[in-house]
C-alpha cells in the first residue's frame, strides 16, 4: 500500500525544501509516494487534470511556506483543494525560515511544522499513522528517523542559507494560468458539494467562482496590456487576493465566510467589505 503525500510549493526556496522532502520521506517510510510538481508531471500532461487527480488521491498534504509565498495564488488554491479532501490535521504547513506568527489567513488553520528535529519527528509520525496496517512500529520509526536525521538536517541548512529568492521562481503568468485551471475544477466541485448541503448557497457560490475566474482572466490580459497603469494592476491584485482568501475559507468549511457570502446584498458590496477588512 502506498501513501501519497502531496507537496505544495511556490518560489525557489520553497521548491528546494519540497525537493529535499520528496527525496527524504521515502527513505524513511518506504510506503510514501510523494507528488511534487512540476517534475512529477510527464511531458505533455495537462496540469489541471493531473494535479486535481493527485490532490484527490493524497492522504497527507505538505505546504512548503516561506516569507515570500504565504499569499501566493498557487499556494492558496492547492491548500484549498487539499482542505476539501482532507481533515485539517492531515495538512501540514512546513515553515521554511518563518514562524507560526508569520502565517495568516486560511493557512493558520493547518498544523504548522518548524524545520526542527522535534517537529519533523511529529510530522513523520502523522504520515506513518496514515498508513494504518502498514505503518512502522514506534521503535522502528524512531530508529529510522535518528539514522536519517543528520542528512536531512544538512540539506535543510543548505536551503535556509539561501539569502534571497532568485528570479527562477514560477513566473506570475504561469501561476495565473495554473490557477485558472484549478479554480475551474474547484468551481465544479463546490457547486456539487453545496448543492447537496445548502441549496440556498449554490447560486452565490457559483457567482463568486465565476467572478473569480473573470478576475484571473482579466489579470492575465492586463499583464499583456502595457497601456494599463500600475495602479490598476495593483488594485486588481488586491481584489483577487481578497476573493481567493474567501474562496479557500469556504472550501475549508468556514461558516462565517459562507455567511458573509450569503448575506452580502451584491457582489460589489462583498468585494468592498473584503477589501476594507484586508487593509
Amino acid at each position: 500500500m502506498k501513501v501519497k503525500v502531496f507537496i505544495s510549493w511556490s518560489g525557489e526556496k520553497s521548491r528546494r525544501i519540497g525537493e529535499v522532502f520528496r527525496t527524504w520521506l521515502p527513505s524513511v517510510l518506504q510506503f510514501v509516494q510523494p507528488y511534487f510538481t512540476p517534475e512529477d508531471i510527464e511531458k505533455g500532461a495537462k496540469w489541471n487534470g493531473d494535479i486535481s487527480r493527485n490532490l484527490e488521491e493524497s492522504k497527507i498534504g505538505i505546504i512548503c511556506l516561506t516569507k515570500e509565498n504565504t499569499e501566493k495564488p498557487w499556494i492558496m488554491f492547492e491548500a484549498g483543494a487539499l482542505s476539501k479532501n482532507l481533515e485539517s490535521s492531515k495538512i501540514l504547513t512546513l515553515l521554511c525560515g518563518i514562524t507560526p506568527t508569520d502565517v495568516s489567513g486560511p493557512l493558520i488553520h493547518f498544523q504548522s511544522t518548524q524545520l526542527q528535529k522535534k517537529d519533523l519527528r511529529l510530522m513523520l509520525e502523522a504520515i506513518n499513522n496514515s498508513a494504518q496496517d502498514f505503518k512502522l512500529s514506534q521503535d522502528q520509526l524512531e530508529n529510522t528517523f535518528e539514522m536519517c536525521w543528520p542528512a536531512l538536517e544538512k540539506k535543510i541548512q543548505e536551503v535556509l542559507e539561501l539569502s534571497t529568492e532568485p528570479q527562477s521562481e514560477r513566473i506570475e503568468k504561469e501561476i495565473i494560468e495554473e490557477t485558472l485551471d484549478i479554480v475551474r475544477t474547484m468551481q465544479k466541485n463546490f457547486e456539487s458539494l453545496l448543492s447537496d448541503k445548502n441549496t440556498s448557497a449554490e447560486p452565490k457560490v457559483k457567482q463568486l467562482s465565476e467572478h473569480l475566474i473573470n478576475v484571473l482572466e482579466e489579470h492575465r490580459n492586463l499583464q499583456q496590456d502595457h497601456l494599463k497603469t500600475v495602479r490598476e494592476y495593483n488594485e486588481m491584485l488586491l481584489e483577487y487576493r481578497a476573493l481567493a482568501r474567501l474562496f479557500v475559507a469556504i472550501a475549508q468549511g468556514d461558516k462565517p465566510s459562507l455567511e458573509k457570502l450569503l448575506s452580502a446584498p451584491s457582489l460589489n458590496d462583498l468585494l468592498a467589505d473584503l477589501l476594507q477588512t484586508s487593509q
